[in-house]
């Protein structure tokens, strides 16, 4: 019993030389990042079934080439970013085109996502308006 108090003590104690370090502002923004962290990869995993329109640039990308997804789409009526496409394409190549992979690229992206707009709040936002920022990122409905 003793042991794990002891434990307890110096968590917290690491903790606090943690806060101190970085500041409260950083601790709560690498927070809400991990927060928003959890929330896309439990929504990825989720491994819900593709909508209409994802199921219509899906079969689109499965059946073109890397160079005929430069050009209009004549079967399905969807349009896309090219390098949105492109990435979808390298993926269902590596790993097959299931619903996971389909969803890996925009997966990744949205985790890209989380940091860089940390990093973009920093330059142009004082401390709440960071956290407000990355917070209703990180919130925001993921893949």
């Amino acid at each position: 019993m003793y042991h794990e108090q002891e434990s307890g003590v110096r968590f917290e104690q690491a903790v606090n030389s943690l806060v101190q370090r970085l500041g409260r502002s950083r601790v709560l923004s690498i927070g809400i990042l991990l927060f928003g962290v959890v929330l896309r990869t439990a929504a990825y995993f989720a491994d819900r079934s593709l909508w209409h329109d994802e199921a219509n640039i899906a079969l689109d990308v499965m059946n073109r080439s890397i160079p005929d997804l430069f050009g209009p789409s004549a079967l399905y009526e969807q349009t896309a970013p090219i390098g949105w496409l492109i990435g979808v394409r390298v993926i269902g190549m590596f790993f097959g085109f299931s619903e996971l992979a389909l969803r890996a690229w925009p997966f990744i992206a949205s985790l890209a996502a989380l940091p860089l707009c940390f990093i973009v709040a920093k330059r142009l936002l004082p401390p709440l308006g960071v956290q407000v920022t990355i917070g209703l990122l990180a919130v925001a409905e993921p893949v």
